[in-house]
């Protein structure tokens, strides 16, 4: 007897999103219903920030479950945060002084999200253009 799986989870950079950060998206509703059907449930789990997954996923929200910001949030697919973690200001001042006496110091920019912002850490890059 074949044992069912109860869910399918994927990243989106690499895995689930081709070269151009898109997808098929009838595709995708097709085997997303079939799948559906069967009870299994679709999870997209990303270190990008809920808002860009909920965009990129727009049309599917009622039916995939959406674990963004590296796992601190974690959104199911009948719209409720079932998680959320934040950084608090005393951690983020913290992370700020461990990279200022870092030796090698990050390029490309250190971007730090909240649910309402998208922050640059001092002296480490600039919001990229397209944010």
């Amino acid at each position: 007897m074949m044992k069912q799986t109860k869910f399918v989870a994927t990243d989106l950079d690499g895995t689930f999103l081709n070269d151009q950060k898109r997808f098929n998206r009838d595709l995708f509703a097709q085997v997303l219903k079939a799948y559906e059907a069967t009870g299994g449930e679709f999870i997209v789990a990303s270190g990008r920030d809920l808002k860009h997954v909920q965009m990129l996923f727009g049309g599917f929200l009622d039916w995939v479950n959406i674990v963004a910001d590296n796992g601190a949030t974690i959104l199911s697919a009948d719209g409720q945060i079932q998680e959320r973690h934040m950084m608090t200001q005393e951690q983020l001042s913290s992370l700020q002084h461990e990279i200022d006496r870092m030796s090698v110091k990050p390029h490309g920019g250190i971007l730090v999200f909240s649910p309402d912002e998208l922050l640059v850490v001092r002296d480490y890059g600039a919001i990229p253009s397209g944010f």
